[in-house]
């Protein structure tokens, strides 16, 4: 129980200091099946299997909390559903609601793919899973990635310009002394 809330803490503050979800998510959705892949593969050692399932849990289970919290509570800072309870409640509503009903099925589908194909497959059937969602959203992951990167650079490399006038102008005294 602990690890779980806080992998969620430290997924809300690293999306919190990029000042964008979708880039975190991206690159959990990145890390999943790779993630599940080695799991599948881990050997019957507990200490390994333990931190292979702490990592595994976090990039996937981080990416479902980011989902269900905090883009609900983005949602509610969005012009058109912002004077809305209703609308809020129903965009909320959704997104729980497909994320409960994709834990059913895939709750149910587990044991049906296990006994049809062996256990290795339903590892790959959630390493599928991982590749469409990220298909599904890799425009916003694309749009909000360059936007984070492009803050990062101007940060990083922009020169206020009063202090860029002020050095200008040292060095325009020193020259004529």
């Amino acid at each position: 129980m602990s690890v779980f809330w806080m992998r969620g803490i430290l997924i809300g503050y690293l999306s919190d200091k990029l000042e964008s979800r979708s880039p975190v998510v991206g690159l959990m959705l990145v890390l999943s099946p790779f993630s599940l892949y080695i799991y599948s593969e881990a050997p019957a050692d507990l200490t390994k299997n333990a931190a292979l399932m702490t990592f595994t849990g976090t990039v996937i289970g981080g990416v479902a909390s980011l989902i269900s919290t905090a883009v609900s509570a983005d949602l509610g800072r969005h012009p058109e559903l912002a004077n809305s309870k209703e609308a809020l409640s129903t965009v909320t509503g959704i997104i729980d609601g497909t994320g409960s009903f994709g834990a059913v099925f895939g709750q149910v589908l587990v044991p049906i793919i296990m006994k049809a194909f062996g256990w290795k497959s339903v590892f790959y059937v959630f390493i599928l899973m991982t590749i469409l969602t990220l298909l599904c959203i890799i425009q916003i992951v694309y749009r909000d990635t360059v936007a984070l990167f492009e803050r990062i650079y101007r940060r990083i490399f922009s020169v206020n310009v009063d202090e860029g006038l002020i050095n200008a102008e040292r060095e325009t005294t020193s020259v004529n002394q």
